[in-house]
């Protein structure tokens, strides 16, 4: 009998290890680093340097911000990120960043206007 109750103590303890390493796992898709500068989030950005949008976090969201904002400082006359929209998830920006991809729409945020 208590042999019994070991092993059951010892089976519960190693799905609980598996269900904290199910969302350490989750945690590390979910905010995963897509480039050397983005990792995956909720805020919609386009690249104007390299050509992509992105879904990124918000460090992401506001390095994009900085960079365009130096760009405005300098006076240049193409901007290097565009910051387009915070999303209440990282689907919804998602599914946003696919419809925009298709449309496949000018870049005029790029430029000063």
């Amino acid at each position: 009998m208590m042999k019994n109750v070991f092993i059951l103590f010892t089976l519960l303890f190693s799905l609980k290890g598996f269900a904290q390493d199910d969302e350490a796992l989750k945690e590390l898709k979910s905010n995963f680093q897509m480039s050397e500068e983005f990792k995956a989030g909720e805020s919609l950005i386009y690249d104007c340097k390299r050509g992509y949008y992105t879904c990124t976090d918000k460090d992401g969201f506001d390095k994009c911000k900085m960079k365009r904002d130096k760009d405005k400082a300098d006076g240049l006359t193409f901007y290097s990120c565009a910051q387009l929209k915070v999303f209440p998830n990282r689907l919804d920006c998602l599914k946003t960043n696919y419809e925009i991809i298709e449309g496949n729409t000018k870049k005029r945020f790029c430029y000063p206007q």
